[in-house]
């Protein structure tokens, strides 16, 4: 608080006047009011609550950051205009920041949001009670694994945005280390959430292969494959990585032989890259079951 005083000398009685400039108390405090959150991964919208402590006297700029397991353009999208910043409109008493769960197939554990709040503009302050600035949405993961069939599902790292598919093939030749032909069985190409594929038990008996596929993006890529159904549970089948130069590019991993209702898996060959110039995406098509 900053003082000045005046000195007024009255008969013979001294009167002293202090006024004090703008004080903490008259800025507008932001907090979480739901600190704590759980939803289903079906929830669709979702939208958590800020409180203010007074009517914003002018547009306030919040800034927060975003953690947890759950990963962004993968488990959710942030609906916020501009990322991890919201502005608050003058006059408002309360914000809300809000997300789009991605209601996948992927079998998954439950994952967490933590958005943090960091700073907000001059006229701002952030609420005193630490526990008030951290809000934790848990998400409940809604899928179960198939009862009559072999799952394998994509999932990928945290980062910028990025579209990544994902295959099983079948009828694969081989020769040299690298496929001269193939089809696809079942093919997954969401642009938001992580991808799936599914084997039935009613599909042939044979060889078939899991193709991760690096459609678009602009950065490193970290992958893994988690397996269900069948002879696996929870079981990750591989775990890898894309870089910058893999973009338009798919590995192939396999045979994963189907017998009955078994899966067995036998690498032959490994890892082996593909262009998609040569193995383009006009014809990268599910082939009739």
């Amino acid at each position: 608080m900053n003082l000045f005083s005046r000195v007024l000398l009255f008969g013979g009685v001294l009167f002293m006047s202090l006024a004090c400039s703008k004080s903490d108390s008259t800025l507008t405090s932001v907090q979480f009011s739901e600190t704590t959150k759980t939803v289903d991964e079906s929830a669709g919208t979702i939208s958590v609550t800020l409180s203010l402590g007074s009517a914003a006297t002018q547009d306030l700029t919040l800034a927060f950051s975003i953690g947890g397991t759950a990963v962004k353009n993968g488990d959710y999208i942030l609906n916020t205009t501009t990322d991890s910043t919201l502005t608050i409109a003058k006059g408002s008493t309360s914000a809300t920041i809000s997300l789009q769960i991605i209601d996948d197939e992927a079998i998954e554990d439950d994952k967490t949001i933590e958005l943090t709040l960091i700073s907000v503009s001059s006229s701002g302050t952030l609420g005193s009670a630490s526990a008030s600035l951290t809000s934790t949405i848990t998400i409940q993961d809604n899928n179960s694994a198939p009862d009559d069939s072999f799952q394998a599902d994509l999932l990928w790292d945290a980062g910028t945005l990025v579209n990544l598919d994902f295959a099983i093939l079948n009828n694969v030749v081989i020769a040299n280390n690298s496929i001269d032909s193939y089809d696809v069985y079942d093919l997954s190409e969401y642009t938001t959430g992580f991808e799936s594929v599914k084997l039935p038990s009613s599909a042939a008996d044979g060889e078939y292969y899991l193709a991760p596929i690096y459609e678009s993006g602009s950065r490193s890529v970290t992958y893994t494959c988690i397996v269900n159904g069948f002879d696996f549970s929870n079981t990750t089948a591989f775990s890898e990585s894309f870089t910058t130069a893999d973009v338009g590019y798919f590995y192939v991993y396999g045979p994963f032989t189907k017998s009955g209702s078994t899966i067995s898996r036998t690498d032959k060959t490994g890892k082996v890259k593909l262009s998609k110039a040569v193995y383009n995406k006009t014809p990268f098509a599910k082939v009739a079951k």
